[in-house]
């Protein structure tokens, strides 16, 4: 879990370290208990952003093997699936099932990663946001002198040590005990409309490139294939 969990906090701080979120303001959804739900989990993966930001800066400014591993996020496959992933209607369902639950910057956050990847936008993600000539900001940081442990497991290690995986543990047990939004979102996220996507996307030559690359670089996919397996019975 801890892996998995530090993987996610990694693709967070790659999109919010390099470009930032000027101009990819939604409309605003009704208020709703699943938001409050997901923020509680930001603020505690995020508790320390600024020192995360500042890792992640060092790493990308100094340590060269970091930055050929973190190519697995950026290269022609990841673009590529994630426009097969554009494509599913499951997909386009379950953006809309967050956004009507109350997850309003879920159509920012998808634009994002597509103007990070430079590909289009799909219509339906397009429809969603407001018409506006700004383009993200890159974020300048100044490089230090040295890094510990390089690599991307050296980030994730380090990166590990700032989030406190115990807290966020506790605090997905409790959801699923008191919270009725959270437990139908671990339900959907169970679901055959989200068990397509998953099944296109791990039969899609574009995915298992990906996966290769990330056991090339030391990064348990097994693991994580296990703890998604047991989770959510993907």
């Amino acid at each position: 879990m801890k892996l998995f969990t530090t993987l996610f906090l990694l693709s967070i701080i790659n999109l919010y370290s390099i470009y930032g979120i000027n101009g990819m303001n939604v409309k605003q959804a009704k208020a709703g208990t699943l938001n409050d739900d997901i923020q509680d989990f930001k603020n505690i993966l995020l508790a320390k952003s600024d020192e995360l930001i500042e890792l992640f800066g060092k790493y990308f400014a100094v340590d060269e093997q970091f930055r050929k591993d973190i190519q697995i996020f950026y290269g022609e496959e990841m673009k590529q699936l994630i426009k097969i992933i554009d494509g599913i209607p499951e997909f386009e369902q379950f953006v809309d099932y967050l956004y009507v639950n109350g997850v309003d910057e879920i159509y920012a956050h998808v634009a994002l990663l597509h103007e990070v990847l430079n590909i289009p936008l799909p219509p339906f993600i397009q429809e969603h946001l407001p018409k506006t000539n700004k383009k993200c900001n890159k974020i300048k940081r100044e490089a230090p002198p040295s890094i510990d442990k390089p690599g991307l497991n050296g980030f994730l290690e380090n990166a590990l040590k700032l989030i406190d995986v115990e807290a966020l543990l506790n605090l997905y047990n409790q959801k699923l005990e008191t919270s009725e939004p959270f437990q139908k979102l671990v339900e959907y996220l169970k679901s055959e409309k989200m068990l397509v996507i998953v099944r296109t996307v791990r039969n899609d030559q574009n995915y298992q490139k990906i996966v290769q690359s990330a056991i090339a670089v030391g990064i348990d996919v097994n693991r994580i294939t296990e703890i998604l397996h047991k989770l959510f019975g993907w």
